[in-house]
């Protein structure tokens, strides 16, 4: 790979983080045309950033489960020493 490729690549993902951070903090209905605005209309960087917030979402809905297990299973831990 030469240099300009590499500078290119990272440019790319610079630039898709960049866009990635600013659409999960979107709300949903804001977040298609922000896409397609802040990747100038290019599929592949729209389709890139829509991978990654969705991996994001079920990363976050799986920690969510777990800690929600958590928290029952202390209080019902707890509510059972009280007695």
């Amino acid at each position: 790979m030469s240099a300009d490729e590499d500078r290119t690549s990272h440019d790319r993902w610079v630039r898709l983080e960049v866009i990635f951070h600013a659409a999960v903090r979107l709300p949903a209905r804001r977040r298609a045309s922000f896409l397609r605005m802040a990747s100038e209309s290019d599929p592949t960087l729209t389709h890139d950033v829509e991978v990654l917030r969705r991996a994001n979402d079920a990363a976050h809905g799986r920690l969510r489960r777990i800690v929600t297990g958590a928290v029952e299973a202390l209080a019902g831990r707890s509510g059972r020493e009280r007695r």
